[in-house]
């Protein structure tokens, strides 16, 4: 579909260093599946903070998957790219991969979810509509 270009600087609004995404502190993205988010992370406030993705707050587990990182933060043409599919989980954490508490989430709804519902409820979901709450 398409890639979503983002450009990430980092800044400390008096609580520590925290991700700026498109000049929005510590923004959370609603990502769709199908569709390529690009971190640029060539602004030279990344240096140092390099932008991964988890699946906990905590960093305890990596997520890898359709992950690309091409450069060292804080110089040119330096970012990190995910791919969103229908098997990316709902929620994955970014984070700077040496500080805490930097970012915080990127999220979707995916088929995934409504197939794992159709597989634990047996029901055909044809004739019902589903509410994100978060959509404007």
């Amino acid at each position: 579909m398409a890639t979503i270009n983002i450009v990430v600087t980092v800044g400390n609004p008096g609580s520590g260093n925290r991700y700026y995404l498109d000049g929005v502190l510590q923004a959370t993205i609603s990502a769709t599946p199908g569709n390529t988010y690009k971190f640029d992370q060539a602004d030279g406030t990344n240096s140092g903070h390099p932008l991964r993705f988890y699946n906990n707050v905590g960093k305890t587990t990596a997520y890898t998957t359709g992950v690309t990182t091409s450069g060292t933060p804080g110089n040119s043409g330096a970012h990190t790219s995910i791919a969103v599919d229908s098997t990316t989980p709902n929620v994955l954490y970014y984070q700077c991969s040496s500080h805490a508490n930097m970012g915080n989430f990127i999220n979707h709804n995916s088929t995934k979810l409504i197939e794992e519902l159709k597989k634990r409820l047996n029901t055909n979901f044809s004739n019902t509509i589903f509410l994100n709450i978060g959509d404007k």
